[in-house]
């Protein structure tokens, strides 16, 4: 029977906190997840990424896109995403791992598998269960930047409130997440992942 897990997803060092908890199949390749992750923390994709068990040593494991361009030969081989299943990665409940997104700001998500259980009939293959607070706006600057954005937008005499207000635009609430929105892109990615693979023509 299929198995789902339900995740829970904290952006470190941020405060007021943000996180999402979600399900999602257990033998969803590390790729797709990326994609989850991506929809329901409200990030825009424009950066690297890198899964990782967070061990220390020879039992250090990292998942991500392979580019040698990017290979520093320090600490152990990165290993393609598509070939990373959640199940394996996360095998139990309780299981922590850690997501790292954009390595110039280095956004740190840390993900704990809070249960494992049968998936129920009809219900949508990726989901966000909860939420709270509003993704930071990207290449503002990381955590700190984050935090000074914050503080700059609480003040309105503060010298750089218009430009940043401008900047993250007018409706933006740090406070504001929509899971409904979040939710329907989750659909349509997990059509995606059930669509055949085009075949190829013949040649003549």
């Amino acid at each position: 029977m299929p198995a789902t897990h339900h995740l829970k997803i904290v952006l470190k060092n941020t405060d007021p906190s943000i996180w999402r908890e979600l399900a999602v199949p257990s033998d969803l390749r590390l790729d797709r997840l990326h994609d989850v992750i991506q929809i329901v923390m409200g990030w825009e994709d424009d950066h690297l990424h890198e899964f990782s068990n967070g061990v220390r040593g020879p039992g250090e494991l990292r998942f991500g896109i392979q580019d040698d361009e990017f290979d520093d030969g320090l600490g152990p081989a990165l290993r393609d995403e598509k070939k990373g299943i959640l199940s394996d990665f996360a095998p139990r409940k309780g299981s922590k791992f850690r997501y790292w997104y954009d390595f110039g700001d280095d956004w740190v998500h840390e993900i704990t598998v809070k249960a494992i259980g049968a998936a129920e009939p009809g219900a949508p293959e990726a989901v966000c269960l909860k939420a709270a607070g509003a993704c930071p706006p990207e290449d503002c600057g990381g955590p700190w930047g984050y935090m000074n954005l914050l503080t700059v937008l609480a003040d309105p005499a503060h010298e750089e409130y218009e430009e940043l207000r401008e900047w993250v635009g007018s409706n933006w609430d740090p406070q504001r997440y929509d899971i409904v929105a979040a939710n329907k892109a989750l659909t349509k990615l997990a059509a995606r992942w059930r669509r055949p693979a085009p075949r190829l023509k013949a040649s003549k």
